[in-house]
């Protein structure tokens, strides 16, 4: 098989020109633009296979610290286990790093050389899809070539930056024990007191552009617990451009910081997810069909992951529950519902429901297996 001789055998590139060329589309970062690798669908296919086929080798060999290495709730275990840092008696203080175009600048022969002796089970497929430069061709007839980093698109990608990146994580960890840190793939978080988290703040920036990690100091920030921190802080980081705020920042898809800053980042939250909704039902108007597969299979998702990250979230989202029950559930299934409909519309489809739960119902439930999420 194909797969096999990619995983196992180092063949010639030049046999493999065709299977590594990529279509190259640019998606909006705003600000920025963010370059996906379409590959074929062979690619694809194999790419996931051999993936899930050594997903516990490169699980066990990039560590509990890179979430991004396949494991499952990864980011949501990370979003708790530094929430729970943040609030402990011996940190004064949170960094979130941010990476400039990170996936791209990847120092790809130096995190191939680091595979073989990372993860080498793993290696020889990297290797014979990223030994050379593969060809991104564009739209309209244009062509470049991709370098270095590692080919947004590509199912072996996340895998491969999360193995790439292994050797930043293991210095900051033996060279400044102190500070607590977890990884999602480029989004480095870590937590401490502030004359800790200024070494390793340093050591990032040194060590990680031997790697091709380099951080983008302006987008990164420096959240405090404390407000009489802050003069204390910019003395510490005086010679950085990093940021500094006492309230809060998003931290993968969830909020960190202070009560109020979560309360904010909710109530924005919560009132763009209610404009989507009115659209949503204005939709359903005409196109029930559409709107309710729209909302069971893609837009219901996010309340989820919301509920998962977030604690005691119950009220704020209750506007959002009785805008479901009485403007998008009306305008789908054509009349006005009552609390017996509502309860049986939350059901699976397979009970006979909808499957358009009950938000407040799930947050309660999210609350009770949060504990599980903690857990290693």
């Amino acid at each position: 098989m194909l797969s096999q001789k990619i995983a196992t055998e180092c063949l010639d590139p030049s046999t493999l020109e065709a299977y590594v060329s990529c279509r190259l589309i640019p998606l909006n970062k705003n600000p920025g633009v963010r370059p996906i690798g379409v590959g074929e669908v062979l690619r694809r296919i194999i790419g996931k296979t051999i993936a899930w086929s050594l997903q516990n080798e490169v699980q066990e060999a990039a560590g509990p610290l890179q979430v991004s290495s396949g494991l499952k709730g990864g980011a949501e275990a990370a979003i708790h286990a530094m929430r729970d840092i943040f609030d402990a008696d011996t940190t004064d203080a949170v960094i979130l790093v941010d990476a400039s175009n990170a996936f791209n600048r990847l120092n790809r022969q130096v995190a191939l050389h680091n595979v073989r002796y990372i993860c080498h089970p793993f290696s020889q497929a990297l290797i014979n899809t990223y030994r050379v430069p593969s060809r991104l061709l564009i739209v309209g007839g244009g062509e470049i070539k991709s370098l270095e980093g590692t080919t947004q698109g590509d199912p072996l990608a996340m895998q491969f930056y999360a193995l790439g990146t292994n050797p930043l994580l293991q210095h900051l960890q033996s060279r400044v024990p102190e500070v607590q840190q977890v990884w999602l793939a480029d989004d480095a978080t870590g937590a401490g007191k502030l004359d800790k988290l200024k070494l390793w703040w340093d050591e990032v920036i040194e060590e990680g552009t031997k790697l091709g990690y380099y951080v983008n100091e302006s987008k990164s920030w420096l959240i405090l617990k404390n407000p009489d921190d802050l003069e204390t802080a910019q003395t510490v980081f005086e010679n950085s451009s990093i940021k500094i705020t006492t309230s809060g920042k998003r931290h993968l898809g969830a909020a960190l910081g202070s009560q109020d800053f979560k309360k904010e980042y909710i109530s924005e939250k919560v009132e763009q997810w209610m404009a989507d909704i009115v659209k949503l039902s204005e939709i359903a108007e005409s196109q029930p069909q559409a709107a309710y597969a729209a909302y069971v299979h893609g837009f219901q998702h996010k309340f989820r992951y919301f509920l998962r990250t977030l604690k005691d979230i119950k009220e704020e989202l209750r506007p959002l529950d009785d805008l479901i029950t009485n403007t998008l559930i009306p305008a789908i299934v054509g009349f006005r519902v009552s609390d017996i409909d509502r309860e049986l519309f939350s059901l699976p489809v397979r009970l006979g429901g909808m499957g358009i739960e009950q938000i407040s119902s799930v947050a309660e439930g999210s609350m009770l297996g949060e504990s599980k999420l903690q857990r290693p």
